[in-house]
């Protein structure tokens, strides 16, 4: 793996959050956010191709989710969603592009992955461009509420 990623991840361990004035540390933690759905993105190319090849099998494990799981030492529910993101967003380029350019939160990628099945496809398809799009018709406000529009 890339030493420099590495190195960048124990630069941000190692910055005091309690440093930060309250404007630094909102922007830092909106854009690590930003930055954990790249990492998503990437993550689950990786898992798409690592599936794909079936390297998971090779020490005949019977399961992808499985393999994962043990490996990475983590929860197998969570090994199973991310080789379910990684296997649904393979038919899913625009997607895939919002995901990676951190415009897709995981969580909104995985609403289109959940969105994008059977008997729908082919609709899902024709229509993913316009489902990732970023839309200023319908905003959020900080406190969840949905703003008023601006007077004309």
């Amino acid at each position: 793996m890339d030493g420099g990623l590495e190195a960048t991840m124990d630069h941000l361990v190692g910055l005091d959050p309690g440093a930060f004035d309250d404007e630094a540390l909102h922007e830092t933690v909106v854009e690590l956010e930003r930055l954990s759905s790249r990492f998503a993105a990437v993550q689950a190319q990786f898992v798409s191709v690592w599936d794909a090849r079936c390297i998971w099998a090779d020490d005949r494990s019977k399961a992808t989710g499985v393999r994962l799981a043990r490996d990475a030492r983590c929860a197998p529910a969570s090994a199973r969603a991310e080789v379910r993101r990684a296997r649904k967003l393979r038919t899913m380029p625009s997607t895939v592009g919002a995901f990676a350019s951190g415009d897709l939160s995981v969580d909104h990628a995985d609403v289109l992955c959940a969105a994008n099945h059977d008997p729908v496809t082919a609709l899902f398809a024709r229509d993913e461009a316009v489902l990732v799009a970023p839309s200023t018709a319908c905003s959020t406000s900080r406190d969840g509420s949905t703003p008023s529009p601006a007077p004309s």
